[in-house]
C-alpha cells in the first residue's frame, strides 16, 4: 500500500473529474465486453458452416454482428478514450498551473540554488508521468482485470476441464 501514498496528491483531482473517470470506465468495460463477443460470434459462423447444412442467410447473421460489435468498440474506444484520457490530461494542466503559482511565488534564492533544467523537468517530464498515470494506467489496471476474468469465465462457461488445464500453469508461468 505504500506505493498507493503516492496517488493521495491526486486524488482531490480524481474526485473532481469523477463522473468522466466513471462513465470512461464504464464505457471501457463494454468496449471489453463487445471485444469478448467477437470471438463467440465468429465460433458461431464456423460451428454453422461445419454443421454442412446452413444458408448463407444464417451465415449472415453473425457476420453482421461482428460489424456491429467493431462499430460499437470504435465507438466506444473513443468515447472512453476522450473521458479518461481528457480528464488526465485536465489533471497533468492543473498540476502544471499549481506548480508554476508555486514557483512564482519562491524566493529568488531559491531559483538561484536550484537548477533550471531540474525546474523544468519536473514540470514537464515528471507531470507528464502523472498524466500516464492518471489515464493509462488506470486504463490499463481496468482492462486487464475485466478481460482476465472476462476470458476466464468465458472459458470456464464452455470447457471446464479445458479452461483448468489450460490457467494449472499460470502461477508456474508468472514466476518464470
Amino acid at each position: 500500500m505504500a506505493a498507493l501514498k503516492e496517488y493521495r496528491t491526486l486524488l482531490p483531482y480524481i474526485r473532481r473529474f469523477g463522473p468522466r473517470y466513471a462513465t470512461g470506465l464504464l464505457f471501457l468495460v463494454a468496449v471489453d465486453a463487445a471485444q469478448l463477443l467477437i470471438p463467440q460470434l465468429i465460433k458461431r459462423a464456423v460451428d454453422l458452416i461445419a454443421s454442412g447444412s446452413f444458408t448463407a442467410a444464417q451465415v449472415l447473421r453473425p457476420c453482421l454482428a461482428i460489424v456491429l460489435a467493431a462499430l460499437a468498440i470504435s465507438g466506444g474506444r473513443f468515447v472512453w478514450r476522450v473521458l479518461i484520457f481528457g480528464s488526465a490530461r485536465r489533471i497533468e494542466a492543473l498540476l502544471r498551473e499549481r506548480l508554476f503559482a508555486k514557483l512564482m511565488e519562491l524566493s529568488a534564492s531559491f531559483h538561484q540554488r536550484n537548477k533550471v533544467g531540474d525546474l523544468m523537468a519536473r514540470a514537464t517530464n515528471d507531470l507528464s508521468q502523472v498524466r500516464q498515470s492518471a489515464g493509462m494506467g488506470l486504463v490499463s489496471f481496468t482492462d486487464g482485470v475485466f478481460m482476465a476474468l472476462g476470458i476466464l469465465a468465458v472459458m470456464l462457461a464452455q470447457s471446464p476441464r479445458v479452461a483448468l488445464a489450460a490457467i494449472i500453469p499460470l502461477p508456474a508461468i508468472t514466476l518464470l
